[in-house]
């Protein structure tokens, strides 16, 4: 039998589709055995892209989306200032952080809109001005008047006639009495005259320091007689324009603490307006007096001014 070119022989053809076959069924096989993809998967490979950092915007997005949790947060700092100043009571201050300074500025706010001069302790840097602004006299200006008023007429007058013998006698035998250059009495550095030292004061040249000048802080060094005619006796307070009893006429930038430093004192105020630069050239001259066993003694001189 002679082969015919351009055909392939049975054999041949039936061994290629058994070869098929095999093929077929492995591919199919193995098709079967990997599991398929899911849109995660697909995702996974994807090569991530480096991008700028979001996470500001992310949290404010997070911010925006949980308003509740926004609720329970405490108020921003920016406004702790609005609210301290509003306060109304001790509980609201107690309400901003320890950390925020004006946590004590509430109290003082608190203290001086309900006059509850308790509260001052908490004030920190402002419980010197909240004790000051919130002391309360012992008597009112009528009843101080009835009590004191017989007497300063003549310590003033004494004062008047540098009589320091008299006035000597005028003063507080146990505490002496206090000279105070300004409007704010220092019961450390103000200096404390007894009666017997008053007696002498007109022999006395000793400097002493008085306490510092206002503006310059430089010390106040003179002898008494320099301090009486600038510090006590600088105008004819006893001819003075205002009188006053327990309440104080001139005021400036100087905490008036009188009611503090002489907590069982009583006062009188003899006081110049001002006349120049918009009126702050008024001085005034406060005596201060404390009852022992029936009789007023005189326990400070305090000269008020304006000051820088």
């Amino acid at each position: 039998m002679h082969n015919q070119q351009g055909f392939i022989g049975f054999p041949v053809l039936l061994a290629i589709l058994v070869g098929l076959a095999v093929l077929g069924g492995g591919a199919y096989y193995v098709v079967q055995q990997k599991p398929p993809q899911t849109i995660s998967d697909n995702f996974d490979n994807v090569q991530t892209l480096p991008t700028r950092n979001n996470q500001p915007q992310a949290q404010a997005i997070t911010n925006a989306l949980a308003p509740t949790q926004q609720a329970n947060t405490k108020k921003p700092k920016e406004s702790w200032f609005d609210f301290a100043v509003t306060a109304k009571t001790e509980a609201d201050c107690e309400m901003i952080p320890v950390t925020q300074e004006l946590k004590t500025n509430c109290y003082y706010f608190v203290a001086k809109a309900t006059k509850n001069a308790s509260l001052c302790a908490k004030a920190a840097t402002f419980q010197s001005q909240c004790n000051a602004e919130l002391a309360q006299p012992l008597y009112t200006e009528a009843e101080a008047k009835v009590k004191i008023g017989n007497r300063a007429s003549e310590v003033i007058a004494t004062i008047k006639n540098s009589d320091f013998t008299k006035l000597a006698t005028y003063v507080h035998p146990q505490k002496g009495v206090r000279f105070s250059p300004y409007g704010y009495v220092s019961t450390q550095s103000n200096l404390v005259f007894s009666a017997d030292k008053i007696k002498n004061v007109t022999t006395d040249q000793t400097k002493y320091v008085w306490g510092g000048y206002d503006g310059s802080g430089f010390p106040m060094e003179l002898t008494f007689e320099e301090y009486f005619k600038s510090y006590v006796y600088s105008h004819d307070f006893a001819n003075a324009t205002e009188i006053s009893y327990n309440r104080s006429v001139g005021s400036g930038n100087t905490l008036n603490n009188i009611l503090v430093a002489y907590p069982n004192g009583t006062f009188v105020e003899y006081r110049f307006p001002g006349l120049k630069y918009g009126g702050m050239d008024w001085q005034s001259l406060r005596l201060i007096f404390e009852e022992l066993n029936g009789t007023w003694y005189l326990v400070g001189v305090v000269h008020a001014q304006w000051t820088i």
